[in-house]
């Protein structure tokens, strides 16, 4: 008689179980009254078994590596046999594929072909309680995305236009910086269209000035494609559990403000995440980024851009060289930590074109808020001008300028508002009075 105990560390006191029959059995294993086979998984082992020299003693330790890919697709095709009995639907055989590739690719803290086989047998149960008889492969894709929480089936006609359009969207919202736009756009229809086949995530650094668009750019694809800014996961200069936050959302947009002052271990970790695409996170399980996005930003060398520019440069591949030398030279960032990057995208500083549109873009996205209240705000070339040139700082960029536009602009409005010398139906027209300030001429 052979007995076998499928998760033996249930036995060894070690578990919630808190039964110990290790005393009870090893004078009948020693004595060759009894056999046994314990199965374990290689994480209880080493956590609850190891550790017991009296029952490794009396036992010889096997390691079962996952088969081949043949093999366990084989063994799925036995285990479909045995589910459509069971369960009474047929398994189309693109069904049962799409089990093995899909667990292989994205349930990786799984095994196969346990993991395969749970993907049929939930899609074969939800399949039986819809009144089908025949499980699809979406049936499968479905149940993939549940546990994943990945968006895994084919882009809607809705997705395809947005990524087709994606540059043209993001542009809406954003001024310049094409590169940056370009390569993120690319990199989001590169996994949508399934042609992303490495396990590490797509990963872009963006350096320039501050106030140029880094942090911009990365909130309008949020906004655009990841369901709203709140959906980023920003992360401080310390780790602050970076692995649970992608476990709960892998499809994330992962934002790292001011990269060059991280925590050392915080560069460490970002190598072994961009170098393989995964990391374990506090309860022991592994976590997969190869469905999130990375952004890292840096105000590094800021000065030595805006000195280049000066004398003329322009920023092209030969100046982003230059530049990137110039970091590794003041051993601000690590030349394998550089390399690991799919993109390096350098922003140039904003000219007075750029600051202009920014402008604009800035005035009219209060005027919509205004419309949402019947009140209507008019302005003209001459104040958008005026506004760009005493609200633009070169050092700083377009962050000042945000702020000139609430200080003389919507503050004032709000007050008028609160005094009721402005209310819905009204127009309110941006002028300059005779001392060249800004003024509001409200009509009715």
């Amino acid at each position: 008689v052979v007995i076998y105990i499928s998760d033996f560390e249930n036995i060894l006191g070690s578990s919630s179980f808190k039964i110990d029959l290790s005393g009870v059995l090893i004078p009948y294993l020693k004595s060759k009254s009894i056999r046994i086979i314990g199965a374990v998984t290689n994480g209880a082992y080493k956590k609850f078994v190891e550790r017991l020299t009296n029952i490794a003693d009396v036992f010889e330790t096997i390691k079962l590596e996952e088969p081949e890919r043949n093999v366990i697709l084989q063994m799925l095709l036995d285990k479909a046999s045995f589910i459509e009995k069971e369960i009474k639907v047929e398994l189309s055989y693109r069904a049962i594929l799409s089990a093995l590739n899909l667990a292989n690719k994205y349930l990786i803290d799984k095994t196969l072909p346990g993991a395969g086989v749970v993907l049929l047998e939930d899609a074969a149960n939800e399949v039986r309680l819809s009144g089908r008889s025949e499980v699809l492969e979406s049936d499968v894709i479905k149940r993939a995305e549940e546990k994943t929480k990945i968006t895994l089936s084919a882009p809607t006609e809705e997705e395809k236009k947005l990524l087709i359009n994606l540059e043209g969207k993001m542009h809406e919202t954003l001024i310049d910086q094409e590169e940056a736009v370009k390569s993120i756009a690319e990199g989001i229809r590169r996994i949508r269209s399934g042609l992303k086949i490495s396990a590490k995530p797509i990963s872009f650094l963006f350096l320039g000035p501050t106030g140029v668009g880094k942090t911009q750019t990365a909130k309008a694809l949020s906004v655009l494609y990841f369901n709203g800014e709140k959906k980023m996961i920003r992360i401080g200069s310390e780790n602050e559990g970076i692995a649970g936050k992608i476990h709960e959302a892998p499809s994330s947009l992962i934002l790292l403000d001011e990269f060059e002052k991280a925590d050392p271990s915080i560069h460490n970790l970002f190598l072994q995440i961009l170098d393989d695409g995964r990391l374990t996170d506090n309860n022991g399980k592994t976590v997969s980024f190869a469905n999130a996005i990375i952004i890292a930003t840096s105000n590094a060398g800021s000065e030595f851009i805006r000195e280049e520019i000066r004398k003329g440069a322009i920023v092209d591949k030969n100046f982003k060289d230059k530049f990137l030398g110039y970091l590794l030279s003041g051993d601000i960032f690590k030349p394998e930590l550089l390399n690991r990057f799919d993109d390096i995208v350098v922003f140039k500083p904003l000219g007075m074109t750029e600051v202009i549109q920014i402008t604009t873009l800035l005035l009219k996205e209060f005027s919509k808020e205004l419309l949402e209240k019947e009140i209507t705000l008019n302005f003209d070339e001459k104040i958008i001008a005026k506004v760009a040139k005493e609200g633009f700082d070169e050092q700083f960029g377009a962050r000042p300028l945000k702020r000139f536009v609430q200080d003389n602009i919507e503050d004032l409005i709000a007050q008028k508002m609160l005094k009721d010398e402005i209310k819905r139906g009204d127009k309110v027209n941006i002028s300059v009075d005779p001392s060249n300030n800004l003024q509001l001429i409200v009509s009715g």
